[in-house]
C-alpha cells in the first residue's frame, strides 16, 4: 500500500540530531558528529484510534498510511489494484479528489503538530502547508522495493541528504540549508501529543473537525506570510461553518419539544425558515449570544471580525494585522469550544 507523507520544515530534528554520539541534547551538529544516514532513522510510531498509522523520521519527514483507517479503507485497496496492473483509475477530477483526501489529514496533522510544540515544548515552528506538490509518495512499510516519489523539487533535495555522497568534504555544513536551520528538537511527548491532537479531530462528528483544522493551517501560514486578507477571510469560512454548526445544534435542542397535541416546537417548515439564507451570519451571532449560547467574549471579537470581513469583501480595504490576529484568535476559540482541540491563537511573526 502507498504511504503517504511531508517535511514538516527545515527547523527541527526529530526525537534526536542524526550524530554519532546518541547522548548529545543539542541541535547543532558537528562536522565530525555528523552522520547523515540517521537523518531517515524512524524515531517514533504512533496510531490514532482511528486506524491512522503515522511514522517520524529524524530529518522531519513525517509518513502516514490510510490502509487501516475505515473510511478510506476500500479506496485504498482499489489505488493499490490500479497501480499494479498498470491502469488509470477514474477520471481527473476522481485522482484529484483522491490525493485532497489525503491533503486535507496531512494539512490537520501539521498544524496539531504547531500546536503540540508550544503547548509541550513551548516553541513556535514556523507552519507548514501542504499542497498534493508537497506530498511525498513512499511504498508500504513491507513492500519492495522501498521507493518514494516527490513532486515538489525541494523534497528531494532534502531527503538526498541522508547520503554522504551528498556533502563535499570540506565544506562546513553551516552552508547547507537542509542542516544548518536547525535549531529546535521536537520531543516524543510533542509528537504524541500531535498524535492526541488529530485522533480527536478524526473521530469528532462527520469530518468537519478534519476539514475546519486544515483550512486553520491555511490561515496561520497566510498570516505567517503576512497575507492579512487571505488569513481573514479563510478564519471567516471557519468561525461561520462553526457558528451555523452551534446554530443548529440549539434548533436540534429545542425542535421535539411537546406543544401539545402532538405538534412538535419545530417541524421541517420553520426549521427550514430558521435555516434559510435570510438567517445571515449577523442574525445568527445576535441570537446564539442572546440565548447565552455565545460568551459575551466570544461575541465581541466575532463582531470584529464579521465587520472587518465585510469591509475587505465590499470595499477591498486593506486588513490590518491586528484584526488577522482577532479572526484567528476567534476562530480557534469556536474551534475548541466545538471540538475540545487546542489550535494556535497567535503565532511569532518575523519579517
Amino acid at each position: 500500500m502507498t504511504r503517504y507523507g511531508y517535511f514538516c520544515g527545515d527547523h527541527a530534528w526529530l526525537v534526536r540530531p542524526p550524530t554519532v554520539s546518541k547522548s548529545t541534547t543539542s541541535p547543532r551538529v558537528t562536522q565530525g558528529d555528523f552522520d547523515p544516514a540517521r537523518m531517515g532513522d524512524v524515531v517514533f510510531r504512533a496510531n490514532t484510534t482511528q486506524g491512522i498509522a503515522l511514522e517520524y523520521c529524524c530529518d522531519g519527514l513525517v509518513t502516514v498510511d490510510f490502509s487501516r483507517y475505515p473510511p478510506l479503507v476500500k479506496e485504498e485497496a482499489e489505488h493499490e489494484k490500479a497501480q499494479q496492473s498498470g491502469t488509470l483509475r477514474g477520471t481527473f477530477i476522481d485522482s484529484s479528489s483522491f490525493i485532497l483526501r489525503r491533503t486535507e489529514i496531512l494539512n490537520a496533522h501539521s498544524l496539531c503538530l504547531k500546536s503540540a510544540a508550544a503547548s509541550v515544548q513551548k516553541i513556535m515552528l514556523p507552519t507548514v502547508v501542504v499542497s498534493p506538490h508537497d506530498v511525498v509518495h513512499l511504498a508500504g512499510a513491507a513492500d519492495q522495493p522501498q521507493g518514494v516519489g516527490f513532486k515538489n523539487l525541494w523534497d528531494s533535495y532534502r531527503y538526498t541528504a541522508r547520503h554522504f555522497g551528498e556533502y563535499i568534504p570540506g565544506v562546513t555544513l553551516g552552508f547547507d540549508p537542509r542542516i544548518a536551520g536547525r535549531v529546535f528538537i521536537v520531543q516524543e511527548a510533542t509528537l504524541a501529543d500531535a498524535v492526541s491532537r488529530l485522533g480527536k479531530c478524526v473521530e469528532a462528528d462527520d469530518g468537519r473537525a478534519l476539514k475546519l483544522c486544515a483550512l486553520l493551517n491555511f490561515a496561520v501560514g497566510s498570516l505567517e506570510d503576512h497575507d492579512y486578507s487571505r488569513c481573514l477571510v479563510t478564519c471567516w469560512g471557519v468561525i461561520e461553518a462553526l457558528l451555523s454548526k452551534r446554530w443548529d445544534n440549539y434548533l436540534l435542542g429545542i425542535a421535539d419539544r411537546d406543544e401539545g397535541g402532538g405538534k412538535k416546537f419545530i417541524n421541517k417548515e420553520r426549521r427550514g425558515k430558521l435555516t434559510s439564507n435570510d438567517y445571515t451570519a449577523s442574525i445568527i451571532i445576535e441570537n446564539l449570544s442572546l440565548l447565552d449560547k455565545l460568551t459575551f467574549q466570544e461575541y465581541s471579537v466575532i463582531e470584529i471580525v464579521r465587520k472587518a470581513r465585510n469591509k475587505w469583501m465590499h470595499e477591498l480595504t486593506d486588513v490590518p494585522m491586528d484584526k488577522a490576529l482577532m479572526a484567528l484568535r476567534a476562530s480557534s476559540m469556536l474551534y475548541h469550544s466545538e471540538f475540545k482541540v487546542e489550535l494556535p491563537e497567535g503565532v511569532a511573526l518575523r519579517l
